[in-house]
């Protein structure tokens, strides 16, 4: 079954975003994840949204999705993330 990883980001310095974008974009497809959105202004129909960019990946089972996000080299590209947006992030699975 496939699982969607789901991230809004409140995101406070851009350049330091393009540069984890950079070192993150490769992990996601060595896992055999693929992007599916990135929304930098979601339409809230009901309650809040925390962070304006909401961003949506699928990887093939939960299993791949755990891998890409504990491998080394994600693990590396967290730590700029980290230094330039506040974020959630969730695993979901399909249905």
């Amino acid at each position: 079954m496939a699982t969607y990883v789901l991230a809004q980001l409140e995101v406070h310095d851009r350049d330091a975003l393009r540069r984890y974008v950079k070192a993150a974009a490769p992990t996601v497809a060595e896992h055999g994840g693929t992007g599916l959105f990135v929304d930098d202004a979601p339409e809230v129909l009901e309650g809040t949204w925390d962070g304006p960019r909401t961003i949506a990946l699928r990887f093939e089972t939960r299993e791949a999705a755990e891998r890409w996000y504990r491998s080394a080299g994600y693990q590396a590209a967290i730590a700029l993330r980290r230094a330039c947006a506040r974020t959630n992030l969730v695993f979901v699975e399909g249905v």
